[in-house]
């Protein structure tokens, strides 16, 4: 008699094969959700060195409408965001002028492409230890990627 494997040894192999390609996918999907996060995290504490030595160098915070694009940041601060479609982020800064000490926070707003955001962003203030998501600016603030009435 030939040994074979049976229809129903195949099918329970395809499905623990199936379910093990599953798992994989989630935690590659999410490993690449917490790589993009950290991107952003760490380039608005790169854009945030940038305005302290900006700050130094002036005396003032920047901020208003040169500082709503991310090759307008390039340019003033001397970073390289990427500027492509590819990104992942855009990047604002914000200065505060109210109370007794100004200060300035730089914002990543999660990048769609074409264009368009979605919900994720990250923002980092000169007064503040680190990134939170405290208060971000959300698609209610911007227009053309820019924004417009910041919190």
């Amino acid at each position: 008699m030939k040994k074979a494997f049976t229809l129903i040894e195949i099918i329970i192999v395809l499905v623990i094969v199936g379910t093990l390609a599953v798992g994989a996918l989630v935690s590659y999907s999410g490993a690449m959700e917490k790589a993009a996060d950290e991107e952003a995290k760490r380039n608005i504490e790169m854009i945030l060195t940038g305005v302290e030595i900006y700050r130094m160098n002036t005396g003032s915070y920047p901020g208003g409408s040169i500082f709503n694009s991310v090759s307008n940041i390039n340019a003033a601060l001397h970073t390289n965001l990427p500027t492509a479609d590819s990104r992942k982020w855009n990047y604002s800064v914000v200065h505060h002028l109210s109370g007794a000490t100004p200060y300035a926070c730089a914002y990543a707003q999660r990048y769609k492409g074409n264009g368009t955001f979605s919900g994720g962003c990250w923002k980092r203030c000169s007064n503040s230890e680190s990134p939170d998501t405290t208060n971000c600016i959300n698609s209610a603030n911007l227009k053309d990627g820019k924004i417009i009435n910041p919190n």
